[in-house]
C-alpha cells in the first residue's frame, strides 16, 4: 500500500526569514528616499514615462488601408464608405483577424460556381472556410455565385444551390449573381452566336435575383461595366436588385444606382496567399436605412422604426475592436441578437468615427448605421 505523502508547506523559519528580507527593503528604500527625495521623485517619474509610453505603443492600432487614390460619386455624399475584399479558394488560405485589423470590414465569398465548358455546378473549395473564420472576425459578410446560365431555369439551378450552401449561416450582405463573360465560354458562345441579347440575359438576371428574394434574403447583381451597359439591362436591373458594379479605376462610371464598387483586383494585403486579392467599397447609408429587397420584406417591421440606445457613445481604443453595447427597444418589446437582427461594425479598428451596423432579421428588415466615437488611447 503506497504511503499517502504530506502536503509540502513553507516553514515558519522560512516565513519568518522572508518578512525579514521584505522589512529591510522596505527600510533601504524610505532611507533613500529621505536622503535624497528630488532623485527618488525623478526615478518615479522616468520609471512612470516609460511604462505609459511602452503600454502606449502597444495600444497602437495596425497601419489601415489607404483609400486616398480612389473618389466616389456625389449620390454617396452622405454615406459610410466601408473598405472589404472578395476571395475565392484562388486567394489561398486567409488570416481574417489580421485582414480585419488593417480596416477591411466587409468580404464577398465565393460560394460556388457554374463552369464555362460542361455547365456543371461546383463548390468552392474554401467556402465553408472563409465563411465560418470572416464571421468570427467579426467582418460582415456577403457570398457570390459565379454564374454562367444560358436560361431562366439554368439561373433558378444556380440561385437554389447557393440557396442550400448559405443555410447554416447568417449573411449580413446580399446573396450575388456573379455574371461575366469569359473567354470561349458557353456564355460568351452564346452570345456570339445571337442566342442571347440584352432581353434574355436581363431575364436570366432577374429570374436568378428572383429566386435568392423568394428566399427572404436580400439579392445583389455583380458585373463589369460594359456587361451592365453594353448587355444586361443595368439600370432597370439596378431598381430590383442591389448592384455591385466592377471597374478597375480610381472612379466608377456606373450611371444608375449601385451599392457596391470592385474597383481593383491587384491589391496587395498582408493575410492572404495570394499576391493580390480584389478589393471593394460597401456606401452605407448615414442618416437613414437600407431597405431589404427580399420578397417577405413587408410581411417585416423596419428597425429604422425600433429605438437604439448605446450605454455610452465614446471610447477609449485599449489595442482591440471596439463593439459596443446598447438597447434595440420595439415599443416595450427588448430584441434579441440573433433572433430579431444582427451587428457587425465599420471602422471599430482604431481611433476615430465608428459604426454599428445593425440589420434586422426574422421579424424586422433593412438595415441602419449607428456612429460612435473612439478616442486615442493617450496620444
Amino acid at each position: 500500500m503506497a504511503t499517502k505523502r504530506k502536503p509540502r508547506c513553507r516553514s515558519k523559519t522560512s516565513k519568518g526569514k522572508l518578512k525579514k528580507y521584505i522589512d529591510k527593503l522596505r527600510k533601504a528604500l524610505i532611507k533613500k528616499i529621505k536622503k535624497n527625495p528630488l532623485k527618488a521623485l525623478l526615478i518615479a517619474v522616468g520609471t512612470l514615462a516609460a511604462i505609459i509610453l511602452i503600454i502606449g505603443y502597444s495600444m497602437k492600432p495596425a497601419p489601415q488601408i489607404d483609400s486616398s487614390a480612389y473618389t466616389h460619386s456625389a449620390a454617396f455624399e452622405n454615406c459610410i464608405v466601408a473598405d472589404g475584399i472578395d476571395v475565392s479558394y484562388a486567394q489561398g488560405a486567409v488570416d481574417w483577424h489580421k485582414i480585419k485589423e488593417v480596416g477591411v470590414d466587409f468580404a464577398f465569398i465565393r460560394a460556388g460556381f457554374r463552369d464555362t465548358g460542361e455547365g456543371n455546378l461546383h463548390v468552392d473549395e474554401r467556402f465553408e472556410e472563409n465563411i465560418r473564420a470572416a464571421k468570427k472576425a467579426g467582418l460582415a459578410v456577403g457570398v457570390y455565385y459565379y454564374s454562367q446560365a444560358l436560361s431562366k431555369k439554368e439561373a433558378r439551378e444556380e440561385a437554389n444551390a447557393v440557396l442550400e450552401l448559405i443555410e447554416p449561416y447568417d449573411i449580413d450582405l446580399p446573396v450575388m449573381m456573379d455574371y461575366e463573360k469569359f473567354n470561349a465560354g458557353r456564355l460568351v458562345n452564346a452570345i456570339n452566336s445571337g442566342q442571347l441579347g440584352t432581353p434574355e440575359l436581363t431575364a436570366i438576371a432577374e429570374a436568378w435575383t428572383q429566386t435568392i428574394e423568394d428566399a427572404g434574403y436580400d439579392s445583389g447583381l455583380y458585373a463589369n461595366l460594359d456587361f451592365l451597359v453594353h448587355y444586361l439591362d443595368g439600370t432597370g436591373l439596378s431598381n430590383t436588385t442591389n448592384i455591385w458594379t466592377a471597374q478597375y479605376n480610381t472612379y466608377a462610371q456606373f450611371q444608375s444606382d449601385y451599392r457596391f464598387w470592385q474597383c481593383s483586383d491587384s491589391m496587395q494585403l498582408e493575410g492572404t496567399e495570394s499576391q493580390y486579392v480584389d478589393r471593394d467599397f460597401w456606401y452605407i447609408p448615414a442618416n437613414g436605412l437600407w431597405y431589404s429587397n427580399a420578397s417577405d420584406a413587408h410581411d417585416r417591421t423596419s428597425i429604422g422604426e425600433c429605438s437604439i440606445k448605446f450605454k455610452k457613445s465614446k471610447f477609449r481604443y485599449y489595442g482591440h475592436n471596439v463593439e459596443p453595447n446598447f438597447k434595440i427597444k420595439n415599443g416595450f418589446r427588448r430584441l434579441r441578437e440573433g433572433r430579431d437582427y444582427t451587428v457587425t461594425y465599420v471602422d471599430n479598428t482604431c481611433p476615430g468615427t465608428a459604426y454599428a451596423v445593425i440589420r434586422g432579421v426574422g421579424k424586422y428588415k433593412d438595415t441602419i448605421a449607428e456612429k460612435f466615437v473612439i478616442n486615442k488611447f493617450i496620444f
